[in-house]
């Protein structure tokens, strides 16, 4: 008799198991935990950055001609998680008046490093090693550095053979000022108002709302420097094409930026009190975080 082989059963794939569900559930963890922790009292490391973060990883992937499907479903969660903690402590402003909030940078980016991974494993995504050690590199570019030549933030974990990942979710998280100018100004002013706590104004001395004044003046002038040294830190050549070219509103974020020092510098009235002044240019930048660190988060 013939001797028929009976060819082999493929099993089926649970689509509960792919790693495009795996990432979805991650996700709406994410965001979920995102909202809870972070849904208050934040004015820029909120839940709306880390959603924004992850639409431009996206957007700059796009580009990327060797992003797979891995780095695009990753990149997503990644950016979403990147800032999952927010280890800080409020300290007394250096200039003694206020405090500031003193973010504990590295130690955010890896315990959120840590936990992204761990909620994948949870919910069945299986990656192999290559997979987390990319996941791992797109979460930990994002760590801040204060660079004093360029004036501005860049991101020292970041290089020349950092994965496409990498690239597009480090971009996403620091370098609106190259592809969003309106949220670049947005994002300075709710930097400011982040981690900046102030006393109530009428408690200050007429010489300590001058001071104060001057520095809160020279934050709006300090982002028109930062606009610029974001233009040298993305038009590097290291800097992958993808990237690069949709690094576009350098020259319309420094305009704006200008712009608005422009405009904060007028509204000062030589017929208004120090205080009221200050408080003129506080409202402008949406800040109302006056009072102590006691029993703030």
């Amino acid at each position: 008799m013939p001797n028929f082989e009976v060819p082999p059963q493929e099993t089926p794939q649970n689509p509960e198991n792919t790693l495009e569900s795996a990432c979805q559930r991650v996700n709406a963890r994410l965001r979920a935990e995102l909202h809870e922790k972070y849904g208050e009292d934040w004015d820029y490391h909120n839940p709306e950055h880390s959603e924004g973060v992850a639409e431009w990883a996206l957007r700059f992937l796009e580009k990327s001609q060797i992003a797979t499907d891995e780095d695009r479903l990753l990149a997503e969660t990644a950016g979403l998680g990147h800032d999952a903690f927010q280890d800080f402590k409020w300290k007394p402003n250096i200039r003694g008046i206020g405090w500031k909030r003193i973010r504990e940078t590295v130690v955010i980016e890896e315990k959120s490093a840590v936990h992204g991974l761990d909620l994948l494993e949870e919910e069945g995504a299986n990656l192999e090693s290559n997979g987390r050690k990319k996941f791992q590199d797109a979460v930990l570019a994002t760590i801040p550095e204060w660079d004093l030549n360029l004036k501005t933030i860049i991101q020292p974990r970041l290089g020349r053979y950092s994965p496409d990942i990498a690239w597009a979710v480090a971009a996403a998280d620091i370098g609106s000022a190259g592809y969003d100018t309106e949220k670049f100004l947005r994002d300075g002013d709710q930097v400011f108002c982040e981690d900046n706590m102030l006393p109530a104004l009428k408690t200050l001395s007429d010489a300590q709302a001058e001071k104060l004044y001057a520095e809160v003046l020279g934050w709006s002038a300090m982002q028109v420097d930062f606009a610029k040294g974001q233009k040298a830190y993305w038009q590097r050549d290291l800097v992958p094409y993808f990237v690069y070219d949709q690094m576009t509103e350098f020259k319309a974020s420094i305009q704006a930026a200008e712009e608005r020092l422009a405009h904060r510098k007028a509204l000062k009235d030589v017929s208004k009190s120090a205080k009221e002044n200050l408080q003129i240019l506080l409202d402008d930048m949406g800040f109302t975080r006056y009072g102590t660190p006691e029993g703030t988060r």
